[in-house]
C-alpha cells in the first residue's frame, strides 16, 4: 500500500466491502453518513452532543448555585 494512503478502516479508500452499522441505532452505513473516525451516524452523534451540552449546563448551574449559597 502506498505510504501516503491512510490505513484507517474508516477511510473510504480502504473500503473492504463490509457494511458498518451505527453503534447506537444500528442503521446501515449506506443509509446515512458516519462521523469521521467513529462508528456512529450523524444523527446519533448530534444527539449525543446535545445531551453532553445539557449535562454541562446542569453541572455549571449546580456549581454556580452551590457557590452562591455559600456566600
Amino acid at each position: 500500500m502506498d505510504k501516503y494512503i491512510s490505513e484507517d478502516p474508516n477511510n473510504p479508500i480502504n473500503y473492504n466491502g463490509k457494511e458498518r452499522y451505527c453503534e447506537v441505532c444500528d442503521v446501515e452505513e449506506s443509509r446515512t453518513y458516519f462521523v469521521e473516525y467513529t462508528n456512529i451516524c450523524e444523527s446519533c452523534y448530534d444527539e449525543i452532543k446535545k445531551e453532553d451540552q445539557e449535562r454541562i449546563k446542569i453541572a455549571y448551574n449546580k456549581t454556580n448555585f452551590n457557590i452562591n449559597t455559600k456566600l
